[in-house]
């Protein structure tokens, strides 16, 4: 198989095989999306999308050359072997060259995701690979935990939480006589704190001045458009965390962030 990419052309030898197809078609392809991309006018898919190749191969001023068209050449065939096709129509193609570039032990490159992108939309519309992406399955969502007793009252402000482990928190938020906001871990069959796992007041934060400030700069969506309850914002960045240690570590690193470390 070779590629002559004055005359844009393909020819078969006597020895050629379907996976060689591949290599010369991705060059094809590619050579084509560089002669778009340097017209006048050019909608912008095409100009951006020369541009993610041109930084991958390195060519930036320069014609394309051999060792360019064999890495082309070689993420195509293994961006066909990899089987996942950017079309439902073209999903019959893709299983078939899968299948033989197995069979004959090709050799498969790793290609970014940016550049099987360009791929993808050298072979379908966008509706096309919107309409199969459409079909994939979609991943079963993330265990979360459960909430297990809540009271936001003027008399008391509290939170108890099952995780997924089947380890219990509890959030307790004071305003009086000392503000202060204490993680606990319950034991005894989860009804009474046994260990304080993280604790913040106003002596720890600098002043209570500085304790709302940073208590706002943890917990606080700066895009949100209505301010949430600090109980509610606890309780929904604790019920994702699969165990205590988890919940540890995101309310320490929430810490150092506000206190700039």
């Amino acid at each position: 198989m070779t590629y002559d990419s004055k005359t844009r052309t393909i020819t078969l030898g006597s020895n050629s095989n379907e996976t060689d197809t591949l290599v010369d078609l991705g060059s094809h392809f590619v050579h084509n999306l560089r002669y778009f991309a340097a017209q006048p006018n050019v909608p912008n898919r095409i100009l951006s999308d020369w541009r993610t190749i041109e930084t991958w191969l390195g060519c930036a001023g320069r014609e394309l050359n051999q060792a360019d068209n064999a890495k082309i050449g070689e993420a195509f065939r293994s961006y066909f072997a990899k089987g996942v096709p950017p079309s439902v129509e073209l999903g019959t193609a893709f299983q078939y060259f899968s299948k033989r570039v197995k069979h004959r032990n090709v050799a498969v490159v790793p290609v970014p995701p940016q550049v099987e992108a360009v791929f993808n939309r050298m072979l379908a519309t966008d509706g096309e690979i919107l309409a199969r992406k459409a079909l994939e399955p979609k991943p079963a969502p993330a265990p979360i935990g459960k909430v297990t007793h809540y009271a936001n009252s003027k008399r008391m402000c509290c939170c108890s939480i099952k995780l997924v482990s089947g380890e219990r928190v509890f959030i307790s938020i004071a305003a009086a006589p000392t503000p202060s906001v204490k993680i606990m871990k319950m034991g005894l069959l989860g009804i009474f704190p046994v260990q304080t796992i993280w604790e913040y007041n106003p002596t720890m934060a600098g002043g209570y001045d500085a304790y709302l400030r940073k208590m706002m700069l943890m917990f606080q969506d700066p895009l949100a458009t209505e301010p949430k309850h600090p109980l509610d914002i606890l309780r929904d960045r604790l019920l994702p965390c699969k165990s205590i240690s988890e919940v540890r570590d995101s309310l320490l690193n929430a810490e150092r962030s506000a206190s700039g470390w």
